[in-house]
C-alpha cells in the first residue's frame, strides 16, 4: 500500500505543509467562501491583542483600558445619552487616521508571501469570486472598465480593482461604475488595521500600500457581493495582487519589454486568455506560459475591428467577437487604440460567459455606449477658450499614440503641449511625436514626473519654445495666453499630475 506521507512514493503526493502558500490556493480552492461572511467587521482589534502602543502606531486611536464596573451601582442612562450627544458623527479621527496609515505605507516591490498572510487573516475574499485580468503597459484601465460596463449592461455585478487614480483614491477600487464613499472607506480602513499589523508581525518587511489597498478593495468585493472581480496587473507578476484570484480570463493588451515576464506569469494562471496582436517574441512568450487546456484568443485573428468610422466626441465601430458579431457601437472614447481595446474586451467577456454565444446585441451597445475613461484622450471643451485634451501619455509609446489621435481625430488650428512625462521615462522621446505639430512647450513639476528643467532642455533640443509653470493651475494660464479658441492645450503625463489638471479645470474625480 503507498503512503501518502512519503514524498518518494510516487502513487500520491502528501499534503502541502501547513501555511504554504500551495496549501493556501488549494483550501481556498476547495473551501470557497461564503461572501456575506467575509466582511471585515466581524473580526475585531481585541482577536489579535492589540494594546494601545499597537492601535496608536496603526493611527486607529488609543483603546480605552479595562473599567471596573461596581454591578450593585446603578447606570445613569442620562449620563450615557450625555456622552453620546459629543461624539462624532461618522467614523470620525479614528478611522480617518487609520487611512492615512494606510497610504503612509511603503511603495517597495510586492511580496507574495506577504500578500497571502494577509488574504489568510481576511478569510480570503479575493477568492470569494471569479476574476477578468487585465494586464498591459498602456490601455489597461480603459480595457477594465470596457469590460466593466459589459458585464454591467449583460446584469452582473463587478469589482474593479485598478493601478493607479488620477484625483481620489477611491477611483481604484469600484464596484459597478461608482466611486466608493470617502467616509466609508475610512472605515473599513480602520477595520483593516489590526490585521495590516498581524501581518507585519509575520514577515521581515511591512505590508506595502498596494499590498493593503488590494486587500481592501478585495474584503470591498466580497462584502458587495460582486459577481467578478475585473483587477488591472502590475508589474509583480506572481507578486502581484491579479495572481492571486481565480483567473477564468487574462486580457493581454499592449506590453513594454520590461513588463512581458510579469504579463507572462499572470496570463499563464488563466483558463482563457485574450491578447492583442503583439510582436512575435512578445507573443511567443505570452502563448508559452498558457498551459493545459486554456483557451487562446488573438484580437485581430479569432476576433477583430471590422470597421471604424470617427463620430460626434468618439467612434462608431463594427466588433467580431468570438462568438457575436456587434455592429451600430458608438464608442465614446477618441483613438483607434481605443476600438483596439474595445474587441480584447468584448472577447473578455465572451470568454467569462463560456463562448456560449447569443449575448444581447442592444445591451453590448448600451454597455460601450456608457464607458468612460477620464484622463484618456479626455476631451475638455471650455466656452469662449481653447480646448484642453488630456492623456496619461507619460512615455513614449503613448504619446505616439497620442500625436496620432490628434493627427487622425482633430483639426486644431495650433496646439500647446504641457509635459509631466516619467522620470523613468526617455524624455526627448516622449516628446518627439507631440513636437511635431506643435512648438511651444511648457513644462511642469509632479509627483513621479521628470524634473522640469529635464523636460525643458529636451524641448529645447527639440526646437520648441519653453516656458515652466510651478503647477498645473499656472500652466493652463501659460498655456492659453499663447492661443485661441481654435486651438487647444494638450496636456501629457503622469497621473498624478493629469489629476491636478482635472482638478483645475474643476472637473470631479470619476
Amino acid at each position: 500500500m503507498s503512503d501518502p506521507f512519503d514524498p518518494e512514493d510516487p502513487e500520491e503526493e502528501g499534503p502541502e505543509p501547513e501555511g504554504s502558500e500551495a496549501a493556501a490556493d488549494d483550501e481556498a480552492d476547495t473551501e470557497p467562501h461564503d461572501p456575506a461572511a467575509l466582511g471585515l467587521g466581524e473580526r475585531e482589534p481585541d482577536d489579535l491583542g492589540l494594546g494601545p502602543e499597537d492601535a496608536a502606531r496603526l493611527g486607529v486611536g488609543e483603546v480605552d483600558p479595562f473599567v471596573e464596573v461596581d454591578p450593585d451601582e446603578p447606570i445613569d442612562l442620562d449620563e450615557h445619552a450625555e456622552v453620546e450627544e459629543t461624539l462624532p458623527a461618522g467614523p470620525g479621527p479614528t478611522a480617518a487616521g487609520a487611512l492615512d496609515a494606510l497610504l503612509e505605507r511603503s511603495d517597495a516591490l510586492p511580496s507574495r508571501d506577504r500578500l497571502l498572510t494577509l488574504l489568510e487573516l481576511l478569510g480570503r475574499p479575493d477568492r470569494a469570486q471569479p476574476a477578468i485580468v487585465v494586464v498591459a503597459s498602456h490601455g489597461a484601465s480603459s480595457i477594465a472598465r470596457m469590460v466593466v460596463a459589459l458585464l454591467g449592461a449583460l446584469g452582473l455585478t463587478a469589482g474593479t480593482l485598478e493601478r493607479t487614480h488620477l484625483q481620489d483614491l477611491a477611483e481604484r477600487s469600484r464596484i459597478a461604475a461608482g466611486l466608493a464613499d470617502r467616509a466609508l472607506l475610512e472605515e473599513q480602513a480602520g477595520e483593516l488595521a489590526p490585521f495590516l499589523l498581524e501581518a507585519d508581525d509575520r514577515h521581515p518587511e511591512p505590508v506595502t500600500r498596494d499590498e493593503a489597498l488590494a486587500a481592501l478593495a478585495f474584503a470591498r468585493f466580497a462584502d458587495g457581493p460582486v459577481d467578478v472581480a475585473v483587477v488591472e496587473a502590475g508589474p509583480g507578476g506572481a507578486a502581484d495582487p491579479a495572481s492571486v484570484v481565480r483567473a477564468e480570463v487574462a486580457v493581454v493588451g499592449p506590453l513594454d519589454d520590461e513588463d512581458v515576464a510579469s504579463a507572462a506569469e499572470v496570463a499563464g494562471r488563466a483558463a482563457t486568455v485574450v491578447r492583442a496582436t503583439l510582436d512575435e517574441a512578445t507573443a511567443e512568450a505570452i502563448d508559452g506560459a498558457v498551459v493545459g487546456d486554456a483557451r487562446r484568443v488573438v484580437v485581430g485573428r479569432d476576433a477583430a475591428l471590422v470597421q471604424r468610422d470617427l463620430a460626434l466626441a468618439g467612434q462608431q465601430v463594427v466588433l467580431r467577437g468570438v462568438t457575436d458579431l456587434v455592429d451600430e457601437i458608438y464608442l465614446a472614447l477618441q483613438g483607434a487604440h481605443q476600438a483596439q481595446h474595445a474587441v480584447a474586451a468584448l472577447a473578455a467577456v465572451e470568454g467569462f460567459l463560456g463562448f456560449a454565444g447569443g449575448l444581447d446585441p442592444e445591451a453590448l451597445r448600451e454597455g460601450f455606449a456608457g464607458v468612460r475613461a477620464p484622463g484618456r484622450l479626455e476631451v475638455v471643451r471650455r466656452p469662449e477658450e481653447s480646448t484642453v485634451v488630456l492623456d496619461l501619455a507619460d512615455r513614449a509609446p503613448r504619446t505616439r499614440a497620442l500625436a496620432r489621435a490628434l493627427e487622425d481625430e482633430f483639426a486644431f488650428r495650433n496646439q500647446v503641449i504641457v509635459a509631466a512625462p516619467s522620470a523613468e521615462a526617455d524624455v526627448a522621446a516622449c516628446l518627439r511625436p507631440l513636437l511635431g505639430a506643435a512648438r511651444h512647450l511648457v513644462a511642469v513639476p509632479a509627483p513621479g514626473a521628470a524634473d522640469p528643467e529635464r523636460v525643458a532642455a529636451a524641448g529645447r533640443a527639440l526646437g520648441a519654445s519653453v516656458e515652466l509653470a510651478a503647477d498645473a493651475t499656472a500652466a493652463l494660464d501659460l498655456a492659453g495666453g499663447v492661443i485661441g479658441e481654435q486651438d487647444a492645450v494638450v496636456v501629457a503625463g503622469v497621473p498624478a499630475f493629469v489629476g491636478q489638471v482635472r482638478a483645475a479645470l474643476g472637473l470631479d474625480p470619476a
